[in-house]
């Protein structure tokens, strides 16, 4: 792959890991926001539930520089640094079951908090898939275009490198 090739994929690169830190530092500002505005308190599912976008969203950020670093060297990403990511993989689902156990710690909880928590849980559960088995997000235009021509879901590029042989 030339220069002229590889610079948009590094600049894809570089958008999606800072794009994902920079969620992790933005939705405490918006539960902050939320709460003043609704002058509630934010709970320990409500905390919970951004705990898990952030690890998860974390994850995606040490990924995407990985692939970044790979990219640059034109080299794969070396299995010894995949590894870590098999059992973050099945930890998700161990710490996104166990929300539901800080849920019903707290019931019964209100509006905001069903709102706020579950919205966290429901991104949280997203990103999961996203990362580890279904790409959802289709905001590259190459993307879209292969969703559009086979009329289904990619699996995505984590995925792959986890499963490569």
């Amino acid at each position: 792959m030339n220069v002229d090739q590889k610079q948009p994929l590094i600049d894809r690169l570089n958008y999606l890991w800072k794009g994902e830190l920079a969620a992790v530092f933005y939705f405490p500002l918006a539960v902050w926001l939320l709460a003043f505005t609704f002058d509630k308190t934010p709970t320990l599912p409500t905390l919970t539930g951004y705990g898990l976008v952030a690890f998860i969203l974390l994850q995606g950020v040490a990924y995407w520089r990985l692939k970044l670093a790979a990219m640059q060297d034109a080299t794969q990403i070396p299995r010894a640094k995949l590894r870590p990511f098999r059992y973050l993989q099945w930890l998700n689902w161990l710490l996104l079951l166990s929300w539901w156990g800080v849920v019903w710690l707290w019931l019964p909880l209100d509006g905001f908090q069903w709102l706020v928590g579950g919205g966290f849980w429901t991104l949280a559960l997203l990103e999961q898939i996203n990362y580890y088995y279904w790409q959802l997000m289709y905001d590259f235009s190459a993307d879209f275009q292969a969703l559009r021509k086979t009329k289904r879901l990619r699996r995505p590029s984590l995925w792959r490198q986890l499963n490569r042989r």
